[in-house]
């Protein structure tokens, strides 16, 4: 709910001119790992990561963006 209301949030901004919205989603696994022993056991795991970024141009000069 809260990134669901940072993206409303942003949606704004992020249609006016000079600016960037950027969204990063991945996934990594699934890895497993097999225990052996007295104590045999199967592990598992999925992760999954996110990034948001947002980029606003502040200033143009002939010599450069700021």
């Amino acid at each position: 709910m809260k990134c669901v209301f940072l993206l409303i949030l942003a949606a704004g901004p992020a249609c006016a001119q000079n600016s960037d919205l950027g969204l990063l989603l991945g996934i990594s696994g699934p890895s497993s790992q097999v225990i052996t022993g007295s104590q045999a056991r199967i592990t598992g795991s999925v992760g999954a990561s996110g990034q948001i970024n947002f980029a606003l141009q502040l200033k143009e000069y002939p010599s450069g963006r700021l």
